[in-house]
């Protein structure tokens, strides 16, 4: 039914073509040479002018109504999409509250990860300034355990000192080619390859040096 009217509507406002057509060709021959023309010339517009305000009117009438039911569909949807967008600022909002907790929980636990393992350099540094290299004095501390408990008063508490695992860098070595090894290194003299591979850019042929991770408890 719809289109039934829509076509009509289309076909009636075709049949103003050829009237107006026929005025576009009169304007098109007009030649303005005396009063006389000029005042033909006039005329014509003001038919031209009359037939213009006719189809606006005309397409008025066609359009208003359409446009009335577009605005009565637009007021009916207005509500509900206004409600999603209001819903779609809460459901963001607080994605964005999260987000912000989160980055912060985060950097926390960053934050304390760095004072951590600073700390632990700390004490490294502190140890292995303490035995300057000496792995024999590393392995007394270790032995040596907790502190002895001083005489205290009976029904007190005192603890002796606290054991700490730790890590110290040592440089180790394996052979990779015997056969590029020098000589003065062949038996192979663990000694002497161990004191050579302590000086800073050491490099002997055939052996690699390498740092070595070890986890010492004192």
């Amino acid at each position: 039914m719809k289109q039934t009217t829509e076509t009509q509507a289309v076909e009636k406002i075709s049949r103003h073509l050829p009237e107006v057509s026929k005025l576009q060709e009169t304007a098109e021959a007009l030649v303005v040479l005396s009063p006389e023309s000029y005042g033909s010339g006039a005329d014509l517009y003001k038919v031209a002018n009359n037939e213009k305000k006719r189809l606006e009117s005309e397409r008025k009438s066609w359009v208003k109504p359409l446009n009335d039911q577009v605005k009565r569909v637009n007021d009916a949807f207005r509500p509900m999409v206004s409600k999603l967008d209001e819903a779609m600022g809460i459901i963001k909002s607080k994605l964005n509250t999260w987000d912000r907790e989160e980055a912060a929980r985060l950097e926390k636990i960053r934050l304390k990860a760095e004072a951590e393992a600073e700390e632990k350099l700390k004490r490294d540094a502190a140890f292995a300034e303490e035995v300057e290299g000496d792995f024999e004095k590393a392995d007394t501390l270790r032995e040596m355990g907790p502190e002895p408990l001083a005489d205290v008063p009976e029904g007190s508490r005192t603890y002796g000192r606290v054991s700490t695992g730790f890590t110290v860098k040592k440089k180790n070595y394996r052979v990779l080619d015997f056969a590029q090894v020098p000589d003065q290194y062949k038996m192979i003299d663990e000694r002497l390859v161990r004191e050579a591979i302590k000086e800073p850019g050491a490099n002997i042929p055939g052996i690699e040096i390498f740092d070595e991770i070890e986890t010492r408890i004192r």
